[in-house]
């Protein structure tokens, strides 16, 4: 953005003048809602008519317990504390019940939160705090600069501590006002406040959780916050994070009984003291440069000093994205994936393009220069999903490849949880993770195979992310190539994505009965999530478009594994929670 010079005339006098005019207009339209609200509460509610017929008059029972006059008041308010902070062209999403009278602020374009993909309010909230920070997620991919919580909505922060934990760790505060509301900007933290230690610790607690040693296979990792001040817990939210009773004097710990310890005091009895309580780790906070050394203002560092040896790096990993004109979609699934990649990251990017126009292809060469790790494939003709990814597996070079739809938008965390579950089970032939439609309902939770060869997405439309149902890992039939993890090898050797199957549908589904009768097993891992946008490249007509290749791909599927499909259970009727609970366990059933 070009800034102007306020020493240079006359553009000083023309940047004053239109500062001057903006302020009136806004202080004019403010008056004129003052009115029609005055108005509007004298007639008790008349008029609504003069405004566009989607619009709502305000609720009966307004959140957060307040009357109607005082909602009236609160939201002429509003107005003025956004007229305040924002710049112009803004794009704001409101946390409301779908008021579209809180969407009229000036200067700004508001959306609802929670909204729907076509933009209107949802009609329901997140059951639980995994639903709300995806959907959250997923609409800051879709251009929200700004969250706000108007007074009656604050309540979100406390019924969903693990939203208010991501929203405070990630984004800063905008501006704030006692009993008007709280916005915050959509864009991570920067400068000191954009220190890489929240993820870094993340990835170290999760290491050490999923790592298998000579003495046992640890479940979870725990803490030790020793006053660092920093409020770990808080801060990494599901994670075993504690602080000793009393803040000074020496650890009431017997040796070697927290894996990791935390300290900023760098004092040779502090850390002599951490190093006797810490199994595996000291973290030291430091500020200083992006090595750990030196001192004085700066970002805080986390420096990690391993009591006996690291924690076992992931695995290199190639993430392979088929694409074709999508770029509506996959600008916001990079984006995504430079927030959510690991530090310690060892791969690539595979975008591979099915011989999309010019523009798109032009825009993938710049974009390879503004990522590091992205590497751009292009088909010379256009060959369709399957075809396109079995090409990007074959030049891959990690170790393994991770199939992920150009229609995704991943959740922080998702991808050291995928990979660290070939080696928590080694068994493990491919791994999927948790799908969630962009509204924060659970898309699927692994996959189900029945003897007649149709399939169910398990839990699907579920509101509840969180329920126990869905919060383990369990062995499937199958998990979606929306996002699917398999060692590249193993996926060369059974010959990559069956051509039968061109252009697509069954062949992630195909590639899973191979790999279990290979002898491995298909795992659902809950803790890699990924919003996606299902129907967005292909449509959900079965009857047109490349769609209409499910009910083919059905056939030549049911065709090729006949044997196996008598060893599945019978499609159930309907799907309830009863049913979901039955369908839960594969136990010996195949």
């Amino acid at each position: 953005m070009i800034e102007l010079d306020e020493a240079v005339t006359p553009w000083t006098e023309v940047v004053h003048e239109l500062r001057r005019l903006r302020a009136e207009s806004s202080r004019r339209d403010e008056d004129l809602w003052d009115a029609l609200e005055e108005i509007r509460a004298m007639l008790g509610g008349q008029g609504e008519g003069t405004r566009s017929a989607d619009r709502r008059a305000v609720p009966e029972q307004v959140e957060g317990g307040a009357d109607r006059a005082e909602y009236r008041r609160l939201k002429r308010r509003l107005r003025r504390f956004v007229a305040g902070v924002l710049p112009d062209g803004g794009c704001v999403a409101v946390v409301s019940r779908g008021d579209e009278d809180l969407l009229e602020l000036p200067g700004c374009h508001a959306v609802h939160f929670p909204r729907q993909p076509g933009g209107a309010y949802t009609g329901f909230y997140p059951r639980d705090g995994e639903a709300a920070v995806a959907h959250l997620e997923w609409v800051r991919a879709e251009g929200a600069d700004y969250l706000l919580f108007p007074e009656t909505s604050l309540w979100w922060l406390e019924k969903f501590p693990r939203l208010a934990a991501h929203v405070e760790q990630r984004y800063p505060r905008a501006a704030a006002e006692e009993g008007v509301g709280v916005l915050y900007r959509l864009r991570p933290r920067a400068g000191r406040e954009g220190d890489a230690w929240p993820e870094e610790v993340r990835e170290l607690l999760d290491a050490w959780a999923e790592h298998a040693d000579s003495e046992a296979s640890l479940s979870d990792a725990s803490l030790l916050d020793w006053n660092t001040g920093l409020r770990l817990a808080s801060r990494l939210p599901g994670r075993t994070v504690f602080s000793p009773p009393r803040p000074d004097g020496p650890l009431p710990y017997l040796d070697g009984t927290v894996d990791v310890v935390a300290v900023k005091d760098d004092s040779p009895a502090t850390l002599a003291e951490a190093r006797r309580v810490a199994r595996r780790t000291v973290v030291r906070f430091v500020e200083g440069n992006a090595d750990g050394e030196g001192t004085g203002r700066g970002k805080l560092v986390a420096v990690m000093e391993h009591r006996t040896t690291a924690p076992p790096a992931l695995p290199s990993a190639s993430i392979v994205i088929p694409t074709f004109n999508g770029m509506p979609h996959l600008m916001p699934c990079l984006r995504a994936l430079d927030e959510t990649l690991p530090a310690g990251f060892s791969g690539e990017v595979v975008a591979v393009d099915d011989a999309s126009g010019v523009e798109t292809a032009r825009q993938l060469r710049q974009l390879e220069g503004v990522y590091p790790w992205l590497r751009v494939l292009r088909n010379d003709t256009n060959s369709g999903f399957l075809a396109t990814c079995n090409r990007g597996a074959q030049e891959a070079r990690g170790d393994y490849v991770i199939f992920l739809n150009d229609d995704t938008v991943p959740i922080r965390g998702w991808l050291g949880s995928l990979l660290r579950t070939f080696t928590t089970h080694p068994d493990a032939g491919a791994v999927g993770g948790r799908l969630v439609f962009p509204d924060g309902r659970l898309q699927e939770a692994g996959g189900l195979v029945f003897e007649d060869a149709s399939g169910a997405n398990f839990g699907r439309n579920d509101y509840e992310l969180e329920a126990p149902l869905y919060a383990h890992v369990r062995r499937v039939d199958y998990c979606s190539g929306a996002l699917l993890a398999t060692p590249r090898k193993l996926f060369l050797e059974l010959g990559g994505f069956d051509t039968r199957y061109r252009p697509a549908y069954y062949e992630d589904t195909d590639y899973c009965f191979s790999v279990r009768r290979a002898g491995l097993e298909v795992y659902y891992q809950p803790e890699a999530t990924v919003v996606h946008v299902e129907g967005a490249t292909s449509g959900t007509d079965e009857t047109t478009g490349p769609k209409r290749y499910q009910v083919r791909n059905r056939r030549i599927f049911r065709k090729k594994w006949r044997e196996e499909l008598r060893r599945q259970r019978a499609a159930p009727g309907a799907y309830t929670s009863l049913t979901w609970h039955r369908l839960a366990f594969k136990g010996g059933d195949r």
